[in-house]
C-alpha cells in the first residue's frame, strides 16, 4: 500500500520551518491560515508505519506567477531527495527536458542570474505590504476590523455582523462593490465563515481599497437595518 502524500500549493501564508528548527507560533486569535505546522520540517515527515523504513511524504510546489510576473507559468519543487528523484524520472520530463522550456530558458534564468527576480519581489512586498496596512486601517475605521493583520499573501479575513451572501447582494446591486464571502473559502460550512468576508488587496490601488471599505460599510449597515 503506497504511503499518503501531502502537497503544499503555494503556501502563501504558511511558512513549514527546515529540519531541527524550532516551531513557530501563532496569536491565538490568528485563524488557521495563518497558523504555523508543528514542529515538522518539508522533508521530515513521515508516513505511517511501513515496515520499519520512514518515507517522506510532503511536497512543496511553488510558482513566480505570484512572486515575478503574472502568467509566468514556471515554479519549483522542495521535497526530500528520494522524492525528487522520483519526479526528475517522469517520462515527460526526460524526453523534454523541461515543462516550460521558452518561460524558463529565455525569461526565467536571466530574471534569476540578475536578480532581477530578487527585484521584482521585494517590490511586491513593499507595495503589497502598504496596500494592507491601508485596508486594515480603513476596516478598523469602519468598524469592520479584520479578524487578523495579515502578514503576508493577498487577503484579509473580515467577519460581519449579517450573513455574507446578503451583504454582498446589496453591496453588488446599491453600491456597485464586490467580496469573496466566507462561506466559499470553507468547506467545513462554519457558521462564521457565512458571516465573513474575504478581502483582496492586491488587486485594487489604495485610494479605492478605502472607497470600496466605505462602501462595503454601507452595505452591512443596510443589511443589518432589513433583519428582523
Amino acid at each position: 500500500e503506497r504511503p499518503p502524500r501531502m502537497v503544499c500549493f503555494d503556501e502563501a501564508y504558511v511558512d513549514i520551518p527546515p529540519s531541527g528548527a524550532p516551531a513557530c507560533s501563532a496569536d491565538e486569535e490568528d485563524d488557521k491560515a495563518y497558523a504555523c505546522p508543528s514542529e515538522v520540517g518539508v522533508a521530515d515527515v513521515a508516513a505511517p508505519s511501513t515496515g520499519g523504513t520512514a518515507e517522506p511524504v510532503v511536497l512543496s510546489v511553488s510558482s513566480f506567477t505570484k512572486i515575478l510576473a503574472p502568467g509566468l507559468r514556471v515554479g519549483w519543487i522542495e521535497a526530500a531527495p528520494s522524492l525528487i528523484e522520483r519526479l526528475a524520472k517522469a517520462g515527460w520530463l526526460v524526453s523534454g527536458g523541461c515543462s516550460a522550456t521558452f518561460a524558463a530558458d529565455a525569461v526565467l534564468k536571466h530574471a534569476l542570474r540578475s536578480q532581477g527576480a530578487d527585484r521584482a519581489l521585494a517590490s511586491l512586498v513593499a507595495e503589497f505590504s502598504s496596500r494592507s496596512a491601508r485596508l486594515v486601517a480603513a476596516l478598523e475605521g469602519a468598524g469592520l476590523p479584520p479578524l487578523v493583520r495579515p502578514r503576508g499573501g493577498y487577503f484579509v479575513w473580515v467577519p460581519l455582523p449579517s450573513d455574507a451572501r446578503k451583504v454582498l447582494s446589496i453591496a453588488k446591486a446599491r453600491h456597485g462593490v464586490n467580496f469573496m464571502p466566507g462561506a466559499r473559502c470553507d468547506v467545513s460550512d462554519n457558521a462564521s465563515s457565512a458571516r465573513s468576508a474575504r478581502l483582496c488587496f492586491a488587486w485594487l490601488p489604495p485610494a479605492e481599497l478605502e472607497e470600496g471599505v466605505q462602501r462595503l460599510a454601507r452595505a452591512v449597515q443596510e443589511a443589518g437595518d432589513e433583519e428582523p
